[in-house]
């Protein structure tokens, strides 16, 4: 018999039997003035986190049951994150108390880079409070960047006799190396 290396009752949830297809959905952009950009800053536990908005006001974000149990694979929350949160403008603002939201839509890695193709969406929000939530560390890089240089490759030519002339005339044996 297999020994259980995965372990548990609730391992054979994540079967591939369970799991959907590649599901290919419309992106999802904020569509009235309800809706809102943020990044995740902290995680209280439970379905609460705390979200730094694009109108740059701290809320506290509830996670819907939609964004938990089997569909938490797909939807993972954690700081750093970029989701789109609904304001509740039918709840009552207390003294004191930080201001409540919902959240609507979590973005992947894919959907931010398409999100950044659009105009409506705010990227110099998301450039600057990443910064600033996580200095320069990975999770506010903004890209990973290469610089390709082409430097001069010495030009190598084969004589008749075995021996290689480099580009300053040198002459080197084959025998030598």
């Amino acid at each position: 018999m297999v020994k259980n290396t995965t372990g548990g009752n609730r391992s054979k949830g994540l079967a591939r039997k369970n799991e959907s297809g590649q599901h290919y959905s419309k992106l999802r952009m904020a569509e009235c003035e309800e809706e809102h950009y943020a990044i995740v800053k902290k995680i209280f536990g439970g379905t609460r986190c705390e979200v730094f908005c694009d109108d740059s006001v701290s809320r506290q974000a509830i996670i819907r049951g939609k964004f938990t149990g089997k569909n938490k694979r797909r939807n993972i929350i954690g700081a750093g994150t970029i989701i789109l949160v609904g304001l509740r403008d039918w709840a009552t603002k207390k003294e004191n108390k930080i201001e409540e939201c919902d959240v609507l839509e979590v973005y992947s890695a894919i959907e931010i880079e398409q999100l950044k193709q659009r105009p409506t969406f705010p990227t110099e929000f998301l450039d600057s409070s990443m910064r600033e939530m996580f200095g320069d560390s990975k999770a506010a890089a903004k890209t990973d960047e290469f610089v390709f240089t082409s430097e001069d490759v010495a030009e190598i030519t084969t004589s008749t006799e075995g021996a290689i002339l480099m580009e300053t005339c040198e002459e080197v044996s084959i025998d030598d190396i």
